[in-house]
């Protein structure tokens, strides 16, 4: 609330007086639809728009479920909402250093390239320790480093959205269809986290703490234990690992679509090169 109120009363203005850079002062003049039209000609913001789009969809589907993927292992919501935090605490600095060295390099495609092969290799360590019981060391170690390399992402893809459409794609447009695509994918990983063979059914053990909040975390193996007696089937609670490995396997899929066939024209680039030359021989 605050943020918005000295946003309201001091900027007044869309930009500085004089822009910090030649890209920055040439925004592009394409209409909206007019836009989104060309955005198929550019092959290597399609390829980086399904990456973005499956990267900030599965990283939205592991936080919505995070609870369904480590109560059935014995972690209490309490511990839950800890590890929620850690993906996104550890991710925030890892976002400032890729946006950092991409900043000082200009080595965009091949950041984007390394960096999400680490978070990948995050990703298989967080799903294959988050089904131990009793290592809530180990796992906030591995969605700690996957939320730091999963969200340094962030910066990268962003500015590569503008270096492969400028300028016929305004900075705004490409960013907005980037994150548009990234929600509607992690409506549809959300989907099918409810897939049956990808959310198996299955009869809880006696640490499992789903459908428990932490106030009963202590009786809760005795409360299964009458559930099993007194009813007339067994309490079934859901098992997301088969899905965690699945999306597992989508990113491996998307980190080879990304090191064989993304190889990115930087045409902001080209044309500040361009025209920094063009006003040096005017000097």
């Amino acid at each position: 609330g605050l943020g918005a109120l000295l946003t309201a009363l001091f900027i007044w203005k869309s930009g500085p007086p004089t822009p910090p850079s030649y890209s920055a002062g040439k925004d592009s003049q394409t209409q909206f639809f007019a836009g989104l039209k060309k955005v198929f000609k550019f092959k290597s913001y399609l390829i980086l728009m399904l990456s973005w789009s499956i990267g900030v969809g599965l990283f939205n589907a592991f936080q919505t479920l995070l609870e369904q993927m480590l109560c059935l292992r014995g972690y209490d919501d309490n511990f839950s909402g800890l590890c929620g935090a850690l993906l996104i605490f550890f991710g925030i600095p890892g976002a400032v250093l890729t946006a950092f060295f991409i900043d000082r390099t200009k080595r965009f495609a091949e950041a984007l390239k390394v960096v999400f092969i680490l978070a990948v290799a995050c990703q298989f360590w967080f799903v294959g320790v988050v089904k131990l019981e009793g290592e809530k060391t180990l796992i906030a170690v591995a969605i700690s480093a996957f939320g730091f390399f999963a969200l340094a992402l962030m910066p990268v893809w962003l500015e590569l959205g503008v270096e492969c459409t400028y300028p016929d794609l305004a900075e705004a447009t490409s960013s907005g269809l980037l994150w548009i695509a990234g929600q509607v994918m992690g409506i549809i990983f959300l989907g099918l986290a409810f897939i049956p063979g990808l959310r198996v059914q299955v009869e809880p053990s006696a640490v499992s703490q789903c459908g428990n909040s932490s106030s009963n975390a202590s009786i809760v193996s005795e409360r299964y234990h009458r559930s099993y007696e007194n009813s007339a089937g067994p309490h079934l609670v859901p098992d997301l690992t088969n899905f965690a490995w699945a999306t597992c396997g989508v990113s491996v899929a998307i980190a080879f679509i990304l090191v064989v066939f993304f190889w990115p024209k930087y045409r902001r680039l080209e044309a500040e090169k361009l025209a920094a030359a063009e006003l040096s021989n005017e000097d």
